[in-house]
């Protein structure tokens, strides 16, 4: 009897590569074959009742490809049949039949992919997409419990683990990539981070990050492409056919959002790390303690601005602490780098904590009045210089920097406050010590000094119970000499601010929402610490 394998060897001679390669495109038909069979006995199982119309010919089928199987795993690891034989076990891997067969295949051949990917052949990616594949077979965990990796898995994670040199130079700067490309190389990153050894693939959280903030800079980021944003336009076809008739972005926010849920939360967070460094922008600000999706709210607003004024979100944040940039208008943001060095123009200050625990600044009815006030306050002449702060020590290191920068020739006109707040405290930031001011801080004086404003200046205040009697407006307002205006109830948020000029002077009238959801609530109004 006859060697089987001494047998395949004289085949494979007597037919010759292009022989070889005819039988392997004869095999791909085949495979094509028995997946759309495979997709019709799906939906014949949920007819009523259940038929299965393609047995015969599934059978058949999955016959012919089995006794291809040994000239197909020698195609695999032959180096001038490997892009042959790799979209078939591309499709055999997704069948039902074969799935196993395949995934057992890769796994032995694990050693030579690897040699492919170093090579960085032509089919880098559709290799790494096979051995991902082949990895999330073997290690079925969708539920992320499992620690220990089964053979095949290992000896898949053990080959990619060898290759990530070469993969780290091949997603480095040395390979530029077009905005338009990054979608393709997340997506090599996403399998390179589920299948590589965690202690091995630090490089790739970084990669990534490097594209994400390529494509925001590239201004091809489209932060308003959300999931459910997605899901809505399936049912109106004109904003449906308005996107379609628009250049594809490069990077929606559906598809990152995506990406990182399908990620390890060190992973996320270093993605994270490394998309706001390179901005220049505090990273442990951002992830100490605010959800995950108003983090990366600010990628659209970083993009904005930065598509305004290239540089201006690292400066913002630098002269005026700002890092949440959603929760103001881009525009007030433009306009404010735009006049950071004006020291001739009359302007007030939008104070806001830095610390939001429950994100409630974040509303868009907040955006809202800061886009009102300071749209009014510009055709008004004059300037809006947010500011978000930690605490007292924070306040008091920007107001003296404003009285050095701008106080010789304009001090401080108003001031508006928004904070978490109770009748006697208001929290900036977590320090306990710091983060707060109270009443008997403002009678004290804790750095903030009375010089600093202009005559008779007015303070809005937007947070819950200041405007009680024997509260931090009336303090306030005894504290600088000032007209304090605040809402009433315990539970308040400005809703509306209508501003004018009355006298070569400012006048503000503001309205707030109650707690019983009363909107158009006139305000508390201290002058001069009494209530009027």
């Amino acid at each position: 009897m006859r060697d089987d394998g001494l047998e395949r060897k004289n085949t494979r001679q007597s037919e010759g590569l292009e022989g070889q390669q005819k039988r392997l495109l004869a095999l791909l038909s085949t495979t094509e074959l028995i997946q759309d069979l495979e997709e019709q006995a799906l939906l014949d199982k949920h007819q009523d009742p259940p038929v299965d119309s393609t047995v015969g010919e599934r059978t058949q089928a999955a016959e012919k490809i089995q006794s291809q199987m040994p000239f197909l795993q020698e195609a695999l690891a032959n180096k001038r049949l490997f892009s042959n034989a790799l979209p078939i076990y591309h499709i055999l891997i997704a069948t039902t039949t074969f799935e196993k067969t395949a995934a057992d295949d890769i796994a032995a051949a694990a050693p030579l992919l690897k040699e492919y990917i170093q090579n960085y052949v032509p089919e880098t990616e559709a290799t790494l997409q096979l051995m991902y594949d082949a990895f999330s077979y073997a290690h079925d965990d969708e539920d992320n419990t499992k620690t220990e990796l089964n053979p095949n898995a290992q000896k898949i994670r053990d080959a990619l683990d060898e290759t990530m040199s070469a993969l780290e130079i091949f997603f480095s700067d040395a390979n530029p990539t077009r905005p338009e490309a990054v979608r393709g190389k997340l997506h090599m990153l996403h399998r390179i981070l589920k299948v590589g050894s965690p202690d091995k693939t630090f490089w790739a959280t970084q990669s990534a990050a490097r594209y994400i903030s390529q494509t925001i800079r590239a201004n091809k980021y489209a932060p308003g492409l959300t999931s459910n944003a997605l899901i809505d336009m399936l049912g109106d076809k004109q904003k449906l056919e308005k996107v379609r008739s628009q250049p594809r972005p490069a990077l929606m926010r559906a598809e990152l959002d995506a990406f990182l849920l399908s990620l390890q939360p060190p992973q996320v967070l270093s993605v994270f790390e490394h998309i706001f460094s390179q901005f220049e922008l505090p990273a442990e600000l951002y992830l100490r303690d605010a959800h995950g999706y108003i983090v990366l709210d600010q990628l659209g607003s970083i993009q904005q601005l930065e598509a305004a004024r290239p540089g201006s979100t690292a400066e913002l944040y630098n002269r005026f602490s700002i890092h949440w940039f959603s929760r103001y208008p881009t525009d007030a943001l433009i306009d404010q780098y735009d006049q950071r060095d004006r020291a001739d123009l009359p302007y007030g200050v939008f104070l806001a904590q830095a610390d939001d625990h429950n994100e409630a600044a974040f509303e868009e009815s907040d955006k809202d009045v800061v886009k009102s006030a300071a749209q009014q306050l510009k055709e008004l002449g004059y300037g809006l210089r947010i500011l978000e702060c930690e605490g007292k020590t924070d306040i008091v290191s920007h107001f003296r920097e404003f009285e050095k920068r701008y106080g010789r020739e304009q001090k401080i006109s108003f001031l508006f406050i928004r904070v978490h707040s109770e009748k006697e405290y208001m929290v900036f930031g977590s320090d306990p010590k710091d983060g707060s001011i109270s009443v008997e801080d403002i009678a004290r004086g804790f750095g903030i000094e009375r010089e600093m404003f202009t005559e008779d200046p007015t303070f809005i205040l937007d947070g819950c119970e200041v405007g009680f009697r024997g509260g931090i407006a009336q303090a306030l307002s005894e504290a600088f000499s000032a007209s304090v205006l605040a809402g009433k109830t315990s539970k308040t948020a400005l809703m509306a601010i209508t501003i004018s000029r009355e006298k070569n002077k400012l006048a503000f009238q503001p309205l707030y929402e109650d707690e019983r959801g009363k909107e158009n609530v006139p305000p508390h109004v201290y002058v001069k610490g009494r209530k009027r």
